[in-house]
């Protein structure tokens, strides 16, 4: 079943709500967390945490302390929180400006 479009009140209420959404997060990084268990490092047993990420079209691998560790798996969740929220928000805004300012003629339908 198709949903009945949004008014232009609601797309535009939906998309305060986004913004909203946006304001309240907390940092954000991109990249990787991981938490690797080596064997070979007997001195040291336990595991070892690494953070990777591009950096100027590298990459780059970080090791980490525990803390530092769950502070940038929080980070990199909420960094794909807010990629999802700017997603939403660029659909709501074409639509928005499709339906709301003046269009040309056009011979195909977009």
């Amino acid at each position: 079943m198709n949903k009945p479009p949004l008014s232009i009140r609601q797309l535009r209420r939906h998309y305060q709500q986004l913004k909203a959404d946006l304001a309240r997060m907390d940092w954000i990084c991109q990249g990787t967390a991981l938490a690797r268990h080596e064997a070979r490092r007997a001195a040291k047993p336990g595991p070892y945490y690494q953070w990777t990420r591009k950096q100027k079209n590298k990459t780059q691998t970080i090791n980490l302390s525990a803390q530092q560790y769950r502070r940038l798996q929080r980070a990199i969740a909420q960094n794909r929180k807010a990629e999802n929220i700017l997603r939403r928000m660029r659909e709501l805004s074409e639509v928005l400006v499709f339906q709301t300012t003046p269009d040309i003629q056009r011979r195909k339908l977009l």
